[in-house]
């Protein structure tokens, strides 16, 4: 701890102790006469720390003075077992009142001592845990549990005024309100992608606070609510949500959400303030042209916010229609959907072809014929038909494999996994399909229109082909047969994968767009295309490939005002190092400084790197990346980093994520000049080398697939190529290698995927309604042993 300038005459006076075990930590407690513990006031990090410190040194009779956040404001009673103080003055006095007032220390510690053995031991918050228990157990509604609890239990109240000043990374409400949310919808479709996303956003939003019902016009194929239940629990297991039958029966609600044209037709007379149209697709491409192509498209002039998932259904209404619409893009469960291990027993090439022939928009004839072009040019292929129950083995014009519907998700992506390459006939919306084969490594063949290119972020992750059959089947050729593509066309689809958004992600931002839309938020900020980022945070990586990484987070370092650095020391392993990125913490706030990060070579003050980052973009939990200038010598040597902030202030500043354990072990932290313990959250990148030049690394043989290799070009044609001579062990020996490296690489992005799942899994955690309320539990059992 650094007492600053102020106070550095006084460094003869202050005892230093290191980390110890916790017997000798309280030993060293029961040393002192007086216990500060001090925090700054309205910082999120810090109101949300419990009464910890008041906790320990009050168990060995020391008084306590404290800042006064909420959770010690609960505990403490001035001048009885503690003191609360937030001016400098408040400090001053009460420090002077108990030195010169050894039997006021020793009376209020007596008291603070007496209140924690009366009320936080063992004895008793077992049984007020065992008494919690049996009312939870038998409550029939939680809401009313928590409301008879006491006022700090008390469920949120539907209310839509009241903003806080703090604001989450997605720009809603710390404290927002919760919104009554209706739905509108027909009735879901067993295999139906469209029915789940509505039910998953449904649950959520229901999980996030909010007061969720859907309604549902059931048409001819329910005859009941608990049929139509029953369908749901079945075909849509753990997707629970208020169900009732009918869209004649909506009541008055905050929101309400239209599903289909036929639903937002029926929005229209319906008084309310925030009316939105979930679209999923551009559905009048459902119909020929004729009456429904025309009631479907004048549902879009209706004035309604529109919330799209992909960006392509954002941008067709933005400059068709002149529509105000948001977008959040394609979620996927990583949880999930990531790769599996293939079979050992599979000898053959599998092709995967998603089939819905009762949809024309997924043009099975299409698929279909190119299908059995690929056949004719490999007999030996397995294919596979799946997502539809309208297809019969015998309908198809070669062998293939009919696995119909899958429900269960796992059995789903172990099929992606199993797959070289799968066929996607997507003339509309893209679906999600797409993006769960991608996450589990399997190459996707689409067809090449603007739905795709805008859905698929203009990247290369997807192999895009001409709508026609010979140009499907040549693309499926290509990649089966091409082994440097297939690997290529692999590494880009999981790339993708990990800059989409999880469910809860994307549930977020549309409960930001559904603030935005009633006045309580923020617009949602558009996100950039076509970038790579770190962990599902887009930043400028593109051709870089990860090098070092420390994940670890314990904690937050203070915030960086000027005049404080704070330095890691790290070792590149690879050549060509090109980027550094850091965590910072952004207490909740809309921070409109900078961080600079300064890189010298390690044990001298040559400045080799200088960049600057505004943090005013960044997300909490996301990353600050600075990108500079490959550097060809990095490989083995040692660097130190140093980040500041220059032009931070008073709330405008932020922090930074670090390890208190020694989690990068080649490395090592410093503030201002001094060592520290732990190391900072951190990544390091390299430029990744293109492709000629892995080939010639790896495959020397097949270096003549580069012109520049080759002699030139000269009138068009290539010159004449010479190709090395080389022994059969030494091609055995290359061979050997690149096989090893594959298996290297794979094994690197298991273990990021992993890291990253658990990482946005902890976090996600943390923002949890139920982690939240868990707090709010604990503190009224200590509050309630007083």
């Amino acid at each position: 701890m650094h007492l600053g300038y102020g106070l550095d005459a006084f460094e003869a006076r202050v005892s230093r102790w290191p980390w110890m075990p916790w017997p000798d930590y309280f030993w060293g407690i029961a040393q002192a006469d007086i216990n500060v513990a001090p925090l700054e006031l309205g910082n999120p990090f810090c109101e949300v720390k419990s009464e910890l410190k008041w906790f320990e040194a009050g168990l060995m009779g020391i008084p306590t003075i404290a800042s006064a956040s909420e959770a010690v404001r609960e505990v403490i009673r001035p001048g009885e077992n503690g003191f609360l103080a937030q001016t400098e003055g408040e400090w001053y006095e009460t420090l002077e009142e108990l030195i010169n007032s050894p039997a006021k220390r020793r009376g209020v510690g007596a008291k603070a001592e007496s209140d924690i053995l009366e009320g936080y031991s063992p004895e008793t918050m077992g049984r007020q845990l065992a008494h919690l228990l049996e009312r939870a157990a038998s409550a029939t509604d939680f809401a009313e549990l928590a409301r008879g609890m006491g006022e700090r239990a008390a469920v949120p109240v539907n209310d839509l005024v009241g903003k806080t000043k703090e604001v989450q990374s997605n720009g809603v409400p710390m404290d927002s309100p919760k919104l009554k949310i209706s739905w509108l919808a027909t009735a879901p479709v067993r295999g139906g992608g469209g029915s789940r996303m509505i039910l998953r956003l449904a649950r959520a939003l229901k999980f996030f606070g909010h007061e969720v019902t859907i309604y549902v016009e059931p048409f001819e194929f329910f005859r009941s609510r608990k049929e139509l239940e029953s369908f749901i629990a079945t075909n849509f297991p753990g997707e629970n949500v208020p169900i009732v039958m009918g869209l004649d029966k909506v009541e008055p609600s905050d929101v309400h959400i239209a599903t289909f044209w036929l639903t937002a037709e029926r929005l229209r007379d319906i008084p309310s303030r925030g009316k939105f149209y979930f679209v999923q697709d551009f559905e009048p491409f459902f119909y020929p042209m004729g009456e429904e192509y025309l009631r479907a498209e004048a549902t879009y002039r209706s004035g309604f916010h529109h919330i799209t998932i992909g960006r392509w259904c954002t941008k067709h209404l933005r400059e068709g229609y002149g529509a105000r619409a948001d977008y959040f893009d394609f979620p996927l469960d990583r949880s999930i959907y990531y790769p599996r291990p293939v079979p050992a027993d599979r000898h053959r090439p599998r092709v995967l072809f998603f089939s819905r022939p009762e949809l024309p928009r997924r043009c099975y004839n299409l698929g279909l014929q190119a299908l059995a072009k690929l056949h004719r040019r490999m007999p030996n292929v397995l294919v596979t038909f799946f997502g539809s129950d309208e297809i019969e083995a015998g309908s198809v014009p070669f062998p293939c494999e009919v696995l119909k519907n899958i429900a269960d998700r796992d059995q789903l992506a172990e099929l992606y996994s199993s797959a070289d390459v799968a066929l996607i006939t997507s003339s509309t919306n893209t679906s999600l399909v797409p993006f769960e084969l991608a996450a589990c490594g399997c190459p996707v063949v689409d067809l090449d229109l603007e739905v795709n290119r805008v859905n698929y972020l203009d990247s290369e992750a997807m192999y895009l082909a001409p709508a026609e059959p010979q140009a499907l089947a040549d693309a499926l050729y290509e990649l089966l047969n091409d082994a440097d593509l297939h690997q290529k066309q692999r590494e880009a689809s999981l790339r993708l994968a990990e800059i989409l958004p999880n469910e809860e992600q994307a549930a977020r931002r549309v409960e930001q767009i559904i603030f935005s839309g009633v006045g309580l938020g923020p617009a949602p900020l558009e996100q950039p295309a076509g970038t790579v980022g770190v962990n599902g945070n887009r930043g400028p990586l593109e051709g870089v490939a990860l090098d070092v990484t420390c994940r670890r987070e314990d904690g937050v370092l203070g915030e960086l005002q000027p005049g404080k650095e704070v330095a890691q020391t790290f070792r590149c392993t690879q050549a060509n190092l090109a980027a550094i990125a850091v965590k910072p913490a952004l207490y909740g706030r809309a921070n409109a400084c900078s961080l600079e990060l300064s890189l010298y070579q390690e044990g001298t003050d040559t400045l080799l790197q200088r960049v600057r980052q505004s943090v005013q973009d960044a997300k909490e939990n996301g990353w600050v990346v600075f990108r500079f200038s490959p550097m060809a010598d990095s490989t083995g040597r040692d660097y130190r980093f140093v980040i500041s902030s220059p032009d931070a202030g008073p709330g405008n500043a932020c922090g930074l994520y670090h390890s208190r354990e020694s989690a990068y072990r080649e490395g090592r932290l410093q503030t201002n000049g001094r060592g520290g313990k732990g190391a900072l959250v951190f990544q390091t990148f390299v430029e990744r080398l293109d492709g000629d030049a892995i080939r010639r690394l790896i495959r020397p043989e097949q270096a003549s697939r580069s012109l520049r290799d080759q002699g030139g070009e000269k009138d068009g044609h290539v010159g004449p190529v010479t190709v090395p001579t080389m022994s059969p062990q030494l091609r055995e020996e290359l061979q050997s290698l690149r096989k090893r490296l594959q298996q290297m690489e794979q094994r690197q992005a298991d273990v990021s995927r992993r890291v990253s799942d658990l990482h946005n899994f902890l976090n996600g955690v943390r923002r949890t309604l139920f982690y939240r309320a868990a707090r709010k539990v604990t503190r009224i059992l200590r509050l309630g042993a007083r």
